[in-house]
C-alpha cells in the first residue's frame, strides 16, 4: 500500500516522463492500479486522442479498451463514439473476437458503421474468415449483408470468397491443434452469410460475382465453387435491373476511385471461361455439371465475356478445348480460337482446331 495522497501521487504521475514506466509500477499493487491506469487514459486522450484506443482493438486488448472508455467518460458519448465506431472495424479485421464482444454492447456503437472505404466491421471479419465475428455481428440484426464497399462495390460474401487481403489461391492447412483451416473457416462464413440474406449473384463494380472469384481462386476451391452452385448461384451471371441501368451508362462507381477509364464492359467475366483460360479442366467440368451454358459471351445481353474455347485456345489448353467441343461448342466459336492458338503459336491446338473443323463440315455436308 501506499502513504502518500492520491492527489501527490497524481501530481508525480503528471511530472513523469514515461508513461511505460508510471504502467508498470501501478501493476504492483491493486489500489495504485486503481488510481493511477484512469488517469494514464485520461492523459492518453489528451495527448493523442483515441490512438490508445485503436491500438488496444488492433491487437485484441479488450480490458484496455474496457479501461479507456470507461476512464474518458466524462467526454460523453458524443465524443466518444466516433472513436468507438471506428475502432469495431479493427478487430473485425484482426480476428480480435473479445474485443468485438466488448464494444459490440456499449451504447451507440453501430455494428454497421461504414469507414472511408465504405467498408464494414463485417465486410472485414468475412474476408478474414472471423467466423464468430461474422455470427457476432449478424446477431445484431443491424448490420446489411449485402453492403458494398466504395472502391471495388464487393459485398461481405465476395471478399469472404476472395480471403485476406484479396489473395487467391492461398493453401491453408489445419493447424497440428486439429483447428479448422482458413478454407473451412471461410466456407462456413459463406454458408452463414447465405443463411443470413446475402445475395448470392451480386455483382461488383467490375460485374464479377462471387462464383467469378471462388473460380479464381484455382483447382483447390472445389468444395468452395460446388458449395456456391449448390445454393443458387448462376454460372452465367445474372444483372438486376439497377446494375442494367448502370451497365446502359457506361459508368461504374469504382473507376475513378482506382484511376481507370474505360468505355464499355470486356474481357473474362463469367467463371467458365476463367477457369478455361487458367486450364483448369475439373472447374470447368463441374460449372458444366451445373448447367453453365458453354457459349455465354455476355451477362443479360449487356456485359461482354470472352468464349471459353477462345481462352482455352489462346492459352494452349488442350484438354480444355477438347471437353469444350466434345460438348457441343463450335470451332469457329466467338473471339476466333484458330485464330488464338496460331498467334501464341500453340501448333497442337490449331491442328485440332482444324481437325474438329473439317469433322464439322464434314458432318453439315
Amino acid at each position: 500500500s501506499f502513504d502518500l495522497h492520491p492527489e501527490l501521487i497524481l501530481a508525480i504521475i503528471n511530472y513523469t516522463p514515461s508513461k511505460g514506466d508510471v504502467a508498470h509500477l501501478a501493476q504492483t499493487c491493486h489500489g495504485l492500479y486503481s488510481l493511477v491506469m484512469p488517469e494514464l487514459y485520461r492523459q492518453s486522450y489528451q495527448d493523442n486522442e483515441a490512438e490508445t484506443l485503436y491500438w488496444a482493438a488492433e491487437n485484441g486488448h479488450s480490458p484496455v479498451v474496457q479501461f479507456f472508455l470507461e476512464a474518458n467518460g466524462h467526454l460523453g458519448l458524443e465524443i466518444l463514439l466516433p472513436h468507438m465506431n471506428d475502432a469495431l472495424s479493427l478487430p473485425a479485421q484482426h480476428g480480435q473476437t473479445s474485443v468485438v464482444i466488448t464494444l459490440l454492447p456499449m451504447e451507440g456503437v453501430d455494428p454497421d458503421n461504414i469507414d472511408p472505404y465504405r467498408r464494414t466491421p463485417l465486410s472485414y471479419a468475412a474476408q478474414g474468415a472471423h467466423l464468430d465475428i461474422v455470427r457476432s455481428l449478424l446477431e445484431t440484426n443491424r448490420v446489411n449483408p449485402n453492403s458494398k464497399d466504395r472502391v471495388f462495390g464487393q459485398s461481405p460474401l465476395i471478399w469472404a470468397v476472395r480471403g485476406p487481403q484479396g489473395k487467391l489461391g492461398l493453401k491453408h492447412e489445419p493447424a497440428a491443434t486439429g483447428m479448422p483451416s482458413l478454407e473451412d473457416c471461410a466456407i462456413s462464413v459463406i454458408r452463414l452469410l447465405l443463411e443470413n440474406g446475402a445475395n448470392i449473384d451480386s455483382l461488383d463494380y467490375d460485374y464479377r460475382s462471387a462464383l467469378y472469384w471462388a473460380t479464381a481462386r484455382g483447382i483447390g476451391s472445389i468444395a468452395m465453387v460446388r458449395l456456391l452452385l449448390q445454393n443458387g448461384a448462376r454460372p452465367d451471371g445474372h444483372v438486376s435491373e439497377e446494375q442494367r441501368a448502370m451497365v446502359k451508362s457506361n459508368y461504374r462507381i469504382g473507376l475513378q476511385e482506382r484511376g481507370e477509364h474505360l468505355s464499355s464492359v470486356r474481357g473474362i467475366r463469367l467463371p467458365l471461361s476463367l477457369a478455361a483460360w487458367n486450364g483448369h479442366d475439373e472447374l470447368v467440368r463441374t460449372l458444366l455439371e451445373y448447367n453453365a451454358n458453354i457459349d455465354c459471351t455476355s451477362i443479360s445481353g449487356l456485359i461482354q465475356n470472352r468464349h471459353p474455347l477462345a481462352c482455352a485456345a489462346e492459352k494452349g489448353h488442350l484438354s480444355i478445348a477438347r471437353l469444350l467441343m466434345e460438348r457441343g461448342t463450335c470451332p469457329e466459336s466467338p473471339g476466333n480460337p484458330l485464330q488464338c492458338a496460331a498467334k501464341n503459336g500453340h501448333a497442337e491446338m490449331v491442328q485440332l482446331l482444324l481437325d474438329e473443323m473439317m469433322h464439322h463440315y464434314s458432318q453439315v455436308t
